[in-house]
């Protein structure tokens, strides 16, 4: 499978575009080509002192509508929700704390997971109370 990507632009009102290239700038930086038209060029810095964008990875998951699930993703599972991370060595949901005596916890992704999970937004367009805007990887 190749992995699949897209970056959050947050400038003006902000918006997603879907990756076509990555490069390693001279100075260490990471800028993607991302647009809606493959033939334009649009570059956004994803890491270094002006980044502009945020880059998600896909889990190489679907929900249960055949959606891609990406990292950053708001996700119900059952009547839980939580944000998809990158937790050590596998893909999690991190749950927000629905009710406040209850601990925060994590549920893995697995290929069976898309019968009871829907992506319902992402942490940069919807926003999300509780959830950290940390889930976005920070690529060197």
């Amino acid at each position: 499978m190749l992995p699949k990507f897209r970056v959050w632009y947050n400038v003006d009102e902000g918006k997603m575009y879907p990756v076509q290239s990555i490069r390693t700038n001279k100075d260490g930086s990471v800028t993607v080509n991302a647009t809606d038209n493959p033939d334009d060029w649009n570059p956004i810095l994803v890491s270094g002192k002006w980044q502009t964008g945020y880059l998600m990875i896909s889990t190489g998951l679907k929900d249960i509508n055949g959606i891609d699930i990406f990292e950053g993703d708001i996700i119900k599972c059952g009547t839980l929700i939580g944000t998809v991370i990158f937790d050590k060595t596998r893909w999690v949901i991190e749950l927000k704390n629905p009710i406040p005596e209850m601990e925060i916890g994590v549920v893995s992704l697995s290929p069976n997971s898309n019968k009871n999970t829907e992506v319902i937004g992402n942490i940069y367009e919807n926003g999300y109370a509780g959830i950290r805007k940390k889930s976005h990887q920070k690529w060197r």
